[in-house]
Order: C-alpha cells, then sequence, then structure tokens
C-alpha cells in the first residue's frame, strides 16, 4: 500500500516531467511540417502546368469531342490564359508562363494555389458546357436567325480559340487569379535589387543572420526577399556580406 509521501513524490515526479516537456518546446519553436507535409507552403512549388492539366482533364472528362492533349496543346498556346490568371509579368503565352516558373523567374504562392485547385476541383460538366456556350457566342458570327452548333460537334482543331475562351472563363477564380500575381513584398523586393521567395526560416536573406549575429530565428516559413550568393537583405535592399 503506497503512502500519501509516496503518492506525492510521483506527483512530483509527474509534474517535472511535464514542465520539462512544454519548456523543450517552447525553446525549439515546436514541431514545423515539411513543405511535403504541408501543401500551403511549398519551396519549390510549381503550379502553372499542373493548374492547366487539372482543367484539361475536367473537360476532356466532360466532352467526349476534347481530347486532353488537344486541351493542353490550345491551353500551352494560349496568350489570353495568363492574362486570365492575372500574370502581372511580361508574359508570351501559356507555355512561357511554364518555363518562367521553372526557370524561377516568376513563383507561384502556395496557399491561393491549393484554393484554385480546390475551386477547379468543383467544376461541374454543366459548369464547362456552359463555359464552352458563352465562348461560342463571343466567338462566333452568327446572326439572331441561326443557331449556334452543339458543344459536342465542336472540332477544337479547327477552331481553337472557342476552347482558349472557355479554358478563360473556367479559370475566373479570385483563388487562380492570386496564384502569379505580386504583392507588396514581390515589389519591395524587386526594388530593393531583390527576388521574393520562400524560406523554411524566420530570418530569410537577413543581413544579420547571414553574418552570423547572435539571433534567434523563428522555424516558421517565411516570404522574403532573397538577394543571392554574396549579398543579404537589411531591410530595405541588398548589400554585400
Amino acid at each position: 500500500m503506497k503512502t500519501t509521501r509516496q503518492y506525492k513524490g510521483t506527483t512530483l515526479v509527474l509534474f517535472f516531467l511535464l514542465i520539462t516537456t512544454v519548456i523543450s518546446c517552447g525553446t525549439s519553436g515546436g514541431t514545423i511540417d515539411s513543405p511535403e507535409e504541408n501543401p500551403n507552403i511549398n519551396l519549390d512549388l510549381i503550379a502553372a502546368e499542373p493548374l492547366l492539366d487539372q482543367l484539361c482533364a475536367k473537360v476532356s472528362s466532360c466532352l467526349p469531342n476534347i481530347t486532353k492533349e488537344d486541351c493542353l496543346e490550345i491551353g500551352r498556346a494560349s496568350s489570353s490564359l495568363p492574362t486570365a490568371l492575372e500574370v502581372s509579368e511580361d508574359i508570351g503565352d501559356y507555355n512561357d508562363l511554364i518555363e518562367a516558373e521553372v526557370e524561377g523567374t516568376i513563383q507561384a504562392k502556395s496557399l491561393p494555389y491549393v484554393e484554385c485547385t480546390s475551386d477547379l476541383e468543383t467544376l461541374s460538366c454543366s459548369d464547362i458546357n456552359s463555359s464552352m456556350e458563352d465562348a461560342m457566342e463571343s466567338t462566333l458570327v452568327c446572326t439572331s436567325t441561326c443557331a449556334l452548333p452543339a458543344v459536342e460537334s465542336v472540332d477544337v482543331q479547327d477552331q481553337p480559340w472557342i476552347l482558349d475562351q472557355a479554358l478563360q472563363y473556367l479559370l475566373n477564380f479570385s483563388s487562380c487569379q492570386s496564384v502569379f500575381s505580386r504583392t507588396e513584398q514581390d515589389n519591395m523586393c524587386e526594388a530593393g535589387g531583390a527576388q521574393a521567395r520562400w524560406f523554411s526560416s524566420g530570418c530569410g536573406d537577413s543581413c544579420f543572420a547571414a553574418r552570423g549575429e547572435n539571433v534567434m530565428c523563428t522555424q516558421a516559413f517565411e516570404y522574403d526577399c532573397d538577394c543571392g550568393q554574396g549579398y543579404c537583405w537589411n531591410g530595405s535592399n541588398c548589400e554585400e556580406i
């Protein structure tokens, strides 16, 4: 049979272990998800090609006369889709957007990308049919006495502009229009000679961290300015380390 003193001793040990655990978690900043575990923050996100692939998969699943390959070909050649996504940089066609993202001159924003893919997933075949009908009405010359062809009869290889316009309508989500749009952070970094990107530390490319000053960096992903090798960000512009 345990005595009262033994119970008190056990309680004190458990309390000490609990406090030790809390303190150790607090000083380390806790456990953070890796980019692979947290889809909202991805340091190496490639968004342009997967977005078009997802959209074309939806279109081809609803319209038997449009193959996914034809849709991808028309989408990549489109100079209107980057405009529909409100890409701020000077981009020619969607294929240029894909290449610019791979090269790192354009970077997608993770949270809007996740929201955009979720919104595209909600598109129904009715939505896709309506977008095609609206595209035909806006691109085909037809008087009040003529009837528009059925969506299923459209040959997008002969009339690619119809599908091009329909894809623009289908991307008309605010989330999708935020994936590649510029932010104040982008503008500030560019003005100071840097490029904004995601860092896996709250210190980013700051000069005090780059110079080894005694500072504690948070274990949090940070969208901040990157000055490149040999330089650091002082809060307003790049300077040599």
